[in-house]
């Protein structure tokens, strides 16, 4: 759920050279130069000085342009293009770039926006891995799990309204599931002229339900759709959920969460001055109100614990534990972050779409009811933009839902068994060429490297089947 901000990149674009200062009177010698040839010697000091006057980031953008960056200026829609950092082991070049996009696609002559992707070039005739956020974009500075695998180029769309993709105004109403998929069909339709190859969509999480969403729309735009920890809600506050969360992992660790939550609850005035002094050192403020925010953190710790992983059991405080042990649980989860106010600008984009179209969640609080001192019928939908209407359209995650069931080829699910978002995946039915593999004790950081070699197996096999790679032999003759 966390996106780190994005990096700033100089701009390609070449910057005026600073004022030279005035030249020295010519002395005889100078002067009795001929005109041709004082001309060019001047031209020579003027450069050298221009140069030497430049930072060093900038003389390096003077470099003649490769034959790559000329055409990915040149294609239509690009409105700007500046450096981006990459792995040197993985690409040639990369390259950060603002695309122009209708703010509505059924009104291309409406208000437009900028919309940012960072395109990674390793050879024309490589296969595209499509990074579909579901976030902000962060560049080809740390390739995905499948681009080394697949040799491949990698492009990651910005999705709109994060990141510095927000049009201006802001109009609601144009953040959409099938606006997002318009937004990621002209981004690709420019770039095949440039990879004519096999491309294949992935993202983890909101990333990967936005691959999904984007196979929906377009089934035909790419080659392989492999989301990882993806959900599909299939209503404005998923019950799946609760239903996943009373009976995952052990008995033993299911209680000892709820104890926990419990003494949370119970001693609220022993802790909060603990969470208030935590919110001031890190410039929070919380016009939710402290102790609301405090209860929801308290709600959402068993959908983090799962989902996460990256407590183990045994670290779960006893409810008869010191105060600050119990806060500094609380702590470690940090879901507190969310209910703040810099938590909730960071993420309205997100509950905007949740509770108008794509789905989220609630919490069971029967078990709390006579411990909660300030909630009392809490709901998510609290995150969402104040002052916009939020009005959930079913119809959305219902097309998605029986078109991946029922349509939907090519796509290898990944999910670890243990994350909370596993709860809403779709179950497969036998009527498209699909694969799911669940990874057994795993999280929502699974990835390939947590398969077993059967499941690994399988990966490689379908991929291979799918693009003509050839996976099953090269990787497993390392």
């Amino acid at each position: 759920r966390k996106v780190k901000p994005p990096m700033r990149r100089p701009s390609i674009l070449r910057t005026p050279p600073k004022a030279l200062p005035p030249r020295p009177p010519e002395t005889p010698r100078i002067a009795s130069v001929p005109f041709v040839r004082l001309t060019a010697v001047v031209a020579l000091v003027f450069i050298a000085a221009t140069l030497s006057a430049l930072p060093a980031r900038q003389q390096k953008a003077v470099a003649p342009e490769t034959e790559f960056l000329q055409r990915l200026r040149a294609l239509p829609g690009v409105i700007e293009v500046k450096p981006s950092r990459f792995d040197e082991k993985a690409f040639r070049e990369a390259y950060e770039v603002m695309f122009d996009q209708p703010v509505d696609h059924l009104d291309p002559d409406g208000a437009r926006f900028r919309q940012r992707f960072f395109v990674s070039h390793a050879a024309y005739d490589k296969p595209v891995v499509l990074v579909t956020e579901g976030y902000g974009a962060r560049g080809g500075g740390r390739p995905g799990e499948l681009t080394p695998l697949l040799g491949a180029n990698q492009v990651n769309v910005e999705h709109r309204f994060f990141g510095r993709s927000v049009p201006s105004p802001l109009d609601w109403t144009s953040l959409t599931v099938r606006q997002s998929a318009d937004d990621l069909h002209a981004v690709v339709s420019a770039l095949k002229t440039l990879y004519p190859g096999k491309w294949v969509s992935t993202g983890v999480s909101k990333s990967g339900q936005t691959s999904l969403f984007y196979k929906c729309f377009y089934p035909d735009d790419v080659d392989a759709t492999v989301p990882y920890s993806a959900p599909i809600n299939v209503a404005q506050e998923d019950p799946r959920l609760y239903r996943f969360l009373e009976t995952v992992g052990d008995e033993a660790t299911r209680s000892r969460i709820k104890a926990y939550q419990t003494a949370l609850f119970r001693r609220e005035d022993e802790i909060l001055p603990l969470v208030k002094a935590w919110a001031d050192r890190m410039k929070w403020t919380v016009g939710l109100g402290l102790s609301e925010a405090y209860e929801y953190g308290v709600l959402e710790y068993p959908f983090a614990f799962w989902q996460y992983g990256s407590v183990a059991p045994s670290d779960i405080p006893g409810p008869d534990a010191p105060a600050a042990a119990l806060f500094d649980q609380y702590k470690k989860i940090n879901a507190f972050y969310f209910y703040t106010d810099q938590g909730q600008k960071a993420f309205e984009p997100f509950m905007y779409q949740a509770f108008t179209e794509i789905g989220y969640y609630n919490y069971d609080i029967t078990d709390f009811k006579g411990v909660m001192k300030t909630l009392t019928a809490p709901t998510n939908q609290v995150l969402c933009p104040r002052g916009v209407p939020i009005a959930y359209d079913p119809a959305t995650m219902d097309r998605v839902y029986r078109f991946l069931q029922y349509e939907a080829g090519r796509v290898l699910y990944i999910y670890g068994e243990l994350d909370t978002w596993a709860a809403t995946r779709v179950p497969l039915i036998g009527r498209t060429d699909a694969v799911e593999i669940v990874v057994k004790g795993a999280h929502h950081g699974v990835g390939i490297r947590d398969f077993t070699p059967e499941q690994r197996d399988l990966c490689y096999a379908t991929l291979d089947r799918w693009l003509g790679s050839d996976l099953s032999n090269s990787l497993n003759n390392k």
